[in-house]
Protein backbone atom coordinates (compact mmCIF):
# COMPACT_ATOMS: atom_id res chain seq x y z
CA UNK A 1 0.00 0.00 0.00
CA UNK A 2 2.83 2.58 0.71
CA UNK A 3 4.50 1.72 -2.68
CA UNK A 4 1.32 2.16 -4.52
CA UNK A 5 0.29 5.61 -2.58
CA UNK A 6 4.41 6.79 -3.63
CA UNK A 7 3.45 5.61 -6.99
CA UNK A 8 0.22 7.69 -6.87
CA UNK A 9 2.04 10.71 -5.33
CA UNK A 10 4.21 10.65 -8.20
CA UNK A 11 1.80 10.78 -10.79
CA UNK A 12 0.06 13.90 -9.28
CA UNK A 13 3.37 15.40 -8.77
CA UNK A 14 3.93 14.58 -12.78
CA UNK A 15 0.59 15.80 -14.21
CA UNK A 16 0.60 18.89 -11.58
CA UNK A 17 4.48 19.79 -13.13
CA UNK A 18 3.13 18.77 -16.45
CA UNK A 19 0.44 21.67 -15.97
CA UNK A 20 2.54 24.61 -14.83
CA UNK A 21 4.50 24.37 -18.02
CA UNK A 22 2.19 26.92 -19.53
CA UNK A 23 0.89 29.38 -17.28
CA UNK A 24 -0.71 33.00 -17.01
CA UNK A 25 -0.53 35.45 -14.23
CA UNK A 26 -1.93 38.82 -14.03
CA UNK A 27 0.42 41.75 -12.57
CA UNK A 28 -0.15 46.09 -12.69
CA UNK A 29 -2.37 45.47 -15.62
CA UNK A 30 -0.95 42.90 -17.72
CA UNK A 31 -1.78 39.26 -18.73
CA UNK A 32 1.44 37.54 -18.85
CA UNK A 33 1.85 34.47 -20.46
CA UNK A 34 4.77 32.08 -19.61
CA UNK A 35 6.40 28.78 -20.40
CA UNK A 36 8.75 26.91 -18.28
CA UNK A 37 8.71 29.51 -15.24
CA UNK A 38 9.80 32.07 -18.46
CA UNK A 39 7.71 35.34 -18.78
CA UNK A 40 7.63 35.66 -22.68
CA UNK A 41 4.72 37.61 -23.80
CA UNK A 42 2.66 40.31 -21.95
CA UNK A 43 -0.84 41.17 -22.84
CA UNK A 44 -1.88 45.25 -21.42
CA UNK A 45 -5.57 45.62 -20.49
CA UNK A 46 -5.33 48.55 -18.09
CA UNK A 47 -5.08 51.43 -19.63
CA UNK A 48 -1.30 52.87 -20.27
CA UNK A 49 -0.20 56.40 -20.11
CA UNK A 50 2.17 58.02 -21.82
CA UNK A 51 5.28 59.67 -20.12
CA UNK A 52 4.91 62.17 -17.88
CA UNK A 53 4.40 65.94 -19.32
CA UNK A 54 2.88 63.85 -22.51
CA UNK A 55 -1.05 64.63 -23.70
CA UNK A 56 -3.01 61.75 -21.88
CA UNK A 57 -4.85 61.18 -24.58
CA UNK A 58 -1.95 58.69 -25.73
CA UNK A 59 -3.11 56.39 -23.04
CA UNK A 60 -3.85 52.97 -24.51
CA UNK A 61 -5.01 49.42 -23.62
CA UNK A 62 -5.48 46.28 -25.41
CA UNK A 63 -1.89 45.61 -26.73
CA UNK A 64 1.19 43.45 -26.84
CA UNK A 65 3.63 44.16 -24.81
CA UNK A 66 6.41 43.32 -23.81
CA UNK A 67 7.47 39.74 -26.52
CA UNK A 68 10.28 38.50 -24.97
CA UNK A 69 12.65 36.70 -26.85
CA UNK A 70 13.40 32.70 -25.10
CA UNK A 71 16.78 34.05 -23.78
CA UNK A 72 14.77 36.82 -21.97
CA UNK A 73 15.51 40.09 -24.50
CA UNK A 74 12.65 42.31 -25.04
CA UNK A 75 11.59 43.25 -28.77
CA UNK A 76 9.01 45.31 -28.58
CA UNK A 77 8.48 49.12 -27.46
CA UNK A 78 6.14 51.13 -26.95
CA UNK A 79 5.63 55.01 -26.02
CA UNK A 80 8.60 55.82 -28.49
CA UNK A 81 9.77 59.78 -28.14
CA UNK A 82 9.00 60.39 -32.05
CA UNK A 83 5.44 58.60 -31.79
CA UNK A 84 3.83 58.27 -28.70
CA UNK A 85 1.16 56.32 -30.07
CA UNK A 86 3.51 53.29 -30.93
CA UNK A 87 2.61 50.38 -28.76
CA UNK A 88 4.26 47.03 -29.20
CA UNK A 89 1.95 44.74 -31.18
CA UNK A 90 -1.60 46.41 -31.74
CA UNK A 91 -3.79 46.38 -34.61
CA UNK A 92 -5.66 49.75 -34.89
CA UNK A 93 -6.92 51.98 -38.21
CA UNK A 94 -5.69 55.20 -39.67
CA UNK A 95 -8.52 55.23 -41.84
CA UNK A 96 -12.04 54.85 -41.23
CA UNK A 97 -15.02 55.60 -43.00
CA UNK A 98 -18.09 55.70 -40.81
CA UNK A 99 -21.82 57.55 -41.49
CA UNK A 100 -19.85 59.92 -43.80
CA UNK A 101 -16.86 61.17 -41.43
CA UNK A 102 -13.27 59.88 -41.53
CA UNK A 103 -11.80 58.99 -38.43
CA UNK A 104 -8.08 58.29 -37.19
CA UNK A 105 -7.51 55.34 -34.52
CA UNK A 106 -4.28 55.17 -35.20
CA UNK A 107 -2.90 59.00 -34.29
CA UNK A 108 -4.37 59.58 -31.52
CA UNK A 109 -2.67 63.41 -31.54
CA UNK A 110 -5.90 65.01 -33.35
CA UNK A 111 -8.17 62.88 -30.66
CA UNK A 112 -10.24 61.44 -33.66
CA UNK A 113 -10.68 57.83 -31.62
CA UNK A 114 -8.78 54.99 -29.59
CA UNK A 115 -9.25 51.73 -29.02
CA UNK A 116 -9.62 49.70 -25.78
CA UNK A 117 -9.59 46.98 -23.94
CA UNK A 118 -13.01 45.71 -22.22
CA UNK A 119 -12.82 42.23 -21.08
CA UNK A 120 -11.33 38.81 -21.12
CA UNK A 121 -12.82 35.42 -21.97
CA UNK A 122 -11.77 31.84 -22.15
CA UNK A 123 -8.73 31.92 -20.43
CA UNK A 124 -7.37 28.85 -20.47
CA UNK A 125 -4.30 26.59 -19.62
CA UNK A 126 -3.65 23.50 -20.52
CA UNK A 127 -0.76 20.81 -21.15
CA UNK A 128 -0.06 21.84 -24.67
CA UNK A 129 -1.00 25.18 -24.98
CA UNK A 130 -2.69 28.29 -23.16
CA UNK A 131 -5.10 30.65 -24.93
CA UNK A 132 -7.55 34.15 -23.96
CA UNK A 133 -10.06 35.60 -25.88
CA UNK A 134 -10.15 39.76 -25.31
CA UNK A 135 -12.65 42.31 -26.45
CA UNK A 136 -11.66 45.40 -27.73
CA UNK A 137 -13.81 48.59 -28.46
CA UNK A 138 -13.20 50.69 -31.31
CA UNK A 139 -14.39 54.13 -30.49
CA UNK A 140 -14.72 57.54 -32.68
CA UNK A 141 -14.78 61.10 -31.67
CA UNK A 142 -18.32 62.35 -32.80
CA UNK A 143 -18.04 65.59 -30.92
CA UNK A 144 -14.85 68.07 -31.28
CA UNK A 145 -11.12 67.80 -29.95
CA UNK A 146 -12.03 70.03 -27.27
CA UNK A 147 -15.39 67.59 -26.09
CA UNK A 148 -15.09 64.27 -27.27
CA UNK A 149 -18.25 62.57 -27.51
CA UNK A 150 -17.25 58.92 -27.68
CA UNK A 151 -19.32 56.54 -29.73
CA UNK A 152 -18.21 52.12 -30.16
CA UNK A 153 -18.38 51.85 -34.07
CA UNK A 154 -16.76 47.95 -33.88
CA UNK A 155 -15.81 45.03 -31.49
CA UNK A 156 -12.89 43.46 -31.51
CA UNK A 157 -11.46 39.94 -30.40
CA UNK A 158 -8.52 39.09 -29.99
CA UNK A 159 -7.87 35.51 -29.44
CA UNK A 160 -4.24 34.13 -28.93
CA UNK A 161 -3.29 30.80 -28.57
CA UNK A 162 0.10 29.76 -27.01
CA UNK A 163 2.02 26.80 -27.94
CA UNK A 164 3.94 24.81 -25.36
CA UNK A 165 7.69 24.79 -27.03
CA UNK A 166 10.66 22.77 -26.32
CA UNK A 167 11.92 23.11 -22.82
CA UNK A 168 15.59 24.04 -24.02
CA UNK A 169 14.55 25.80 -27.47
CA UNK A 170 15.35 28.88 -28.62
CA UNK A 171 12.13 29.56 -30.07
CA UNK A 172 8.24 29.43 -29.49
CA UNK A 173 5.38 30.69 -31.55
CA UNK A 174 1.63 31.68 -30.80
CA UNK A 175 -1.46 32.58 -33.11
CA UNK A 176 -2.85 35.82 -33.06
CA UNK A 177 -6.85 35.54 -34.54
CA UNK A 178 -7.97 38.66 -35.15
CA UNK A 179 -12.39 39.41 -35.50
CA UNK A 180 -13.83 42.63 -36.24
CA UNK A 181 -17.58 43.15 -36.09
CA UNK A 182 -19.34 46.37 -36.28
CA UNK A 183 -21.33 47.71 -33.76
CA UNK A 184 -23.77 49.36 -34.98
CA UNK A 185 -26.50 49.02 -37.91
CA UNK A 186 -23.76 51.05 -40.19
CA UNK A 187 -20.40 49.91 -42.19
CA UNK A 188 -17.35 50.55 -40.95
CA UNK A 189 -15.48 51.42 -43.96
CA UNK A 190 -11.71 50.83 -43.61
CA UNK A 191 -10.14 53.21 -46.49
CA UNK A 192 -6.94 52.76 -48.30
CA UNK A 193 -4.22 54.34 -46.49
CA UNK A 194 -0.72 53.83 -46.50
CA UNK A 195 -0.52 51.96 -42.75
CA UNK A 196 -2.96 50.77 -40.49
CA UNK A 197 -3.83 47.11 -39.27
CA UNK A 198 -1.29 44.65 -37.36
CA UNK A 199 1.92 46.67 -36.27
CA UNK A 200 5.14 46.22 -34.89
CA UNK A 201 7.34 48.72 -33.04
CA UNK A 202 10.74 47.12 -32.74
CA UNK A 203 12.91 47.16 -29.70
CA UNK A 204 14.81 50.53 -29.96
CA UNK A 205 18.59 48.48 -29.70
CA UNK A 206 18.17 47.91 -33.48
CA UNK A 207 19.29 50.39 -35.86
CA UNK A 208 20.01 49.96 -40.28
CA UNK A 209 23.01 48.88 -38.94
CA UNK A 210 22.63 45.78 -36.84
CA UNK A 211 19.33 44.87 -37.80
CA UNK A 212 17.66 42.13 -41.16
CA UNK A 213 14.39 43.00 -42.48
CA UNK A 214 13.17 40.13 -44.90
CA UNK A 215 9.87 39.03 -46.76
CA UNK A 216 8.72 36.22 -48.35
CA UNK A 217 9.08 37.80 -52.18
CA UNK A 218 12.83 38.09 -51.20
CA UNK A 219 12.85 41.85 -50.27
CA UNK A 220 15.14 43.31 -47.90
CA UNK A 221 14.33 46.92 -45.91
CA UNK A 222 15.27 48.77 -49.06
CA UNK A 223 12.57 47.41 -50.81
CA UNK A 224 9.96 45.79 -48.68
CA UNK A 225 7.69 49.33 -48.38
CA UNK A 226 4.88 48.93 -50.73
CA UNK A 227 5.22 45.27 -51.58
CA UNK A 228 3.02 41.97 -50.68
CA UNK A 229 4.07 39.31 -48.71
CA UNK A 230 2.74 36.15 -47.20
CA UNK A 231 5.57 36.36 -44.49
CA UNK A 232 7.89 39.17 -43.31
CA UNK A 233 10.82 38.70 -40.96
CA UNK A 234 13.09 41.14 -38.86
CA UNK A 235 15.62 40.35 -36.97
CA UNK A 236 18.98 42.23 -35.07
CA UNK A 237 21.49 42.25 -32.64
CA UNK A 238 20.34 42.04 -29.29
CA UNK A 239 24.09 43.25 -27.02
CA UNK A 240 25.91 39.65 -27.82
CA UNK A 241 22.99 38.13 -28.47
CA UNK A 242 20.57 38.14 -32.00
CA UNK A 243 16.75 37.37 -32.19
CA UNK A 244 13.58 38.51 -33.97
CA UNK A 245 10.42 37.53 -34.96
CA UNK A 246 8.84 36.45 -38.20
CA UNK A 247 4.60 36.87 -39.04
CA UNK A 248 3.15 34.39 -40.89
CA UNK A 249 -0.25 35.68 -42.78
CA UNK A 250 -3.29 33.59 -43.33
CA UNK A 251 -3.90 32.57 -46.39
CA UNK A 252 -7.40 33.69 -46.43
CA UNK A 253 -7.03 36.69 -45.02
CA UNK A 254 -8.57 39.63 -46.72
CA UNK A 255 -6.24 41.11 -49.49
CA UNK A 256 -3.84 38.33 -49.26
CA UNK A 257 -0.61 38.65 -49.91
CA UNK A 258 -0.87 41.48 -47.86
CA UNK A 259 0.37 44.48 -48.19
CA UNK A 260 3.73 45.70 -45.79
CA UNK A 261 4.44 48.88 -44.58
CA UNK A 262 8.01 49.14 -43.35
CA UNK A 263 9.98 51.65 -42.43
CA UNK A 264 13.16 53.32 -44.52
CA UNK A 265 16.93 52.53 -43.29
CA UNK A 266 16.71 56.74 -42.42
CA UNK A 267 13.91 55.95 -40.51
CA UNK A 268 14.57 58.92 -37.42
CA UNK A 269 17.83 59.29 -38.81
CA UNK A 270 19.39 56.04 -37.41
CA UNK A 271 16.94 53.30 -38.98
CA UNK A 272 14.66 52.51 -36.20
CA UNK A 273 12.19 49.65 -37.02
CA UNK A 274 8.15 49.13 -37.45
CA UNK A 275 7.15 46.78 -39.41
CA UNK A 276 3.37 46.25 -40.53
CA UNK A 277 0.95 44.30 -42.38
CA UNK A 278 -1.74 46.87 -43.78
CA UNK A 279 -4.73 45.03 -45.71
CA UNK A 280 -6.01 48.60 -46.41
CA UNK A 281 -2.60 50.27 -47.60
CA UNK A 282 -3.95 49.29 -51.62
CA UNK A 283 -7.65 49.43 -51.28
CA UNK A 284 -10.84 49.77 -49.09
CA UNK A 285 -12.61 46.98 -46.86
CA UNK A 286 -16.37 47.78 -46.25
CA UNK A 287 -17.37 45.75 -42.91
CA UNK A 288 -21.18 45.28 -42.96
CA UNK A 289 -23.03 45.50 -40.39
CA UNK A 290 -24.30 42.02 -38.79
CA UNK A 291 -20.93 39.89 -40.65
CA UNK A 292 -17.82 38.90 -39.26
CA UNK A 293 -14.32 39.55 -40.60
CA UNK A 294 -11.47 38.08 -39.57
CA UNK A 295 -7.45 37.88 -39.69
CA UNK A 296 -5.19 35.84 -38.84
CA UNK A 297 -1.19 35.34 -37.95
CA UNK A 298 1.15 32.81 -36.28
CA UNK A 299 3.99 34.69 -34.73
CA UNK A 300 7.64 32.85 -34.37
CA UNK A 301 9.71 34.88 -31.73
CA UNK A 302 13.22 33.29 -31.30
CA UNK A 303 16.93 33.94 -30.76
CA UNK A 304 19.48 33.21 -32.89
CA UNK A 305 19.18 34.10 -36.71
CA UNK A 306 16.28 33.05 -39.13
CA UNK A 307 17.28 34.70 -42.48
CA UNK A 308 17.17 32.55 -45.06
CA UNK A 309 14.02 32.71 -47.35
CA UNK A 310 13.86 28.62 -48.32
CA UNK A 311 13.69 27.43 -44.44
CA UNK A 312 11.04 30.16 -43.92
CA UNK A 313 9.38 28.95 -47.08
CA UNK A 314 9.06 25.56 -45.35
CA UNK A 315 7.56 26.40 -42.63
CA UNK A 316 5.25 28.87 -44.19
CA UNK A 317 4.00 25.43 -46.42
CA UNK A 318 3.17 23.73 -43.78
CA UNK A 319 1.61 26.79 -41.46
CA UNK A 320 -0.74 27.67 -44.43
CA UNK A 321 -1.68 24.28 -45.51
CA UNK A 322 -2.90 23.26 -42.01
CA UNK A 323 -4.21 26.56 -42.20
CA UNK A 324 -6.89 26.03 -44.59
CA UNK A 325 -7.41 21.80 -44.02
CA UNK A 326 -8.22 23.29 -40.37
CA UNK A 327 -10.03 26.14 -41.08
Amino acid sequence: MRKLAFLITAVLLFVDTEAQNLKFTKKDGVLFFSAYGKQLVGFQYAIHYPPAGVDSFYRRSGYIHPVNTPHGQVLTEINPADHYHHYGVWNPWTKVLYEGKEYDLWNLADRKGFVRFESFSKIHEGKKEAAFTAKLQHIVNTGSKENFQEKMIMTEYQSIIFYLPGKNTNEYFFDLDIELVPATDSPVILKEYSYGGLGWRATKQWNKNNSTVLTSEGLDRKKADGSTAKWVLAEGSLGNDRGGMIWFAHPQNYNYPEPLRVWPEDSNGDGDVFINFSPTKNKDWVLEPGKKYKLRYRIIVYNGTYADKSRVDKIYEQYATNAVKNN
